[in-house]
Order: structure tokens, then sequence, then C-alpha cells
């Protein structure tokens, strides 16, 4: 998928309902900039205007829309991927395994401070 991600210009995502989405956080990792719907999941990490367009009607003329203007703009595009690219260091596996094991920690202690043996 990386490949496909990468020689794109342009990721469209068009999901109404979405926990977390992984496909737009991929596709800003290899570079490309993202158009999706708005939904809960994409809030997460999505920004309209700074790393991703946001269409929030759900309607495929705005999305169109947007992707025209990333086909047609090439700066706009590349801050989009910029902004991306900064946006996904957020979510590597090592700083996600790093916040586990610190939530772990912390749980583990709150439970035994609060264990009467």
């Amino acid at each position: 998928m990386a490949e496909i991600y990468r020689a794109s210009k342009v990721f469209l995502y068009t999901s109404k309902l979405e926990a977390f989405p992984l496909p737009p956080l991929e596709a800003m990792a290899s570079g490309t900039a993202v158009v999706s719907t708005d939904n809960i999941g994409i809030r997460e990490y999505g920004l309209h205007r700074y790393n991703c367009l946001l269409d929030t009607q759900h309607n495929e003329i705005n999305l169109s829309r947007y992707t025209l203007e990333l086909l047609n703009n090439e700066d706009f595009r590349l801050k989009l991927v910029r902004n991306g690219l900064s946006t996904v260091q957020k979510y590597s596996w090592n700083v996600i395994v790093e916040n586990w094991m610190k939530m772990l920690e912390e749980i583990t202690n709150d439970f035994n401070k609060n264990i009467r043996i």
C-alpha cells in the first residue's frame, strides 16, 4: 500500500464513521496529501487546511473541489504533505508503545496504592 500512496498526489477517503482511521494517516506517512470526509476518528489527527482537507458535509462535489484544489495548487498540496509528515510522527509505534508503557505503569501504581493486604 505504501507504494500506491507514494505514487499518488492525493488520497481520497470517504468514510462517514470511523473510530480512528488508519488509511489517511498511512497516506500522510507516505507523503500523500489527504482529502477526507469529516468523521469522528479523523478529528484525532486531521486538521482542515493544516494537514488535510476535510469535508463536513460528506458531499461528493466538495470532495471533488478539494481534490482539484490540491491537484491545481502544488504549493498548497506540498504544505499539507509537510504538515501530514509532521503529524504522523506523533503516532509512530515507538511513541505508541512508550505511551502504553506509561499508562500501564500508572495503572499498576494506582492499583498498588489502593490494595490492602
